[in-house]
């Protein structure tokens, strides 16, 4: 993981490879990936993910106490 690739890159200036970015939207990759749960501990989830991952840069890191709606297998935000 390199600030200083996606700050080189935001100002046209070279770097060793192209930075990476990615939405970790989806908590069953997110949880297979860490080993932590996250919706019990969201924000330490998807730092170690980014790490896990060598991510340039993430946006949208959860706050701690902020928990998504669990759905049950095969539940949908319609069921409910």
């Amino acid at each position: 993981m390199s600030y200083d690739r996606f700050i080189k890159a935001v100002n046209f200036q070279p770097t060793d490879r192209v930075p990476a970015n990615e939405w970790l939207d989806h908590p069953k990759f997110v949880h297979e990936l860490t080993g932590i749960d996250p919706y019990e501990n969201p924000r330490e989830a998807v730092i170690k993910a980014i790490k896990l991952l060598d991510l340039d840069w993430y946006t949208g890191i959860p706050q701690k106490g902020k928990v998504n709606t669990k759905f049950q297998e095969g539940e949908s935000k319609k069921d409910t």
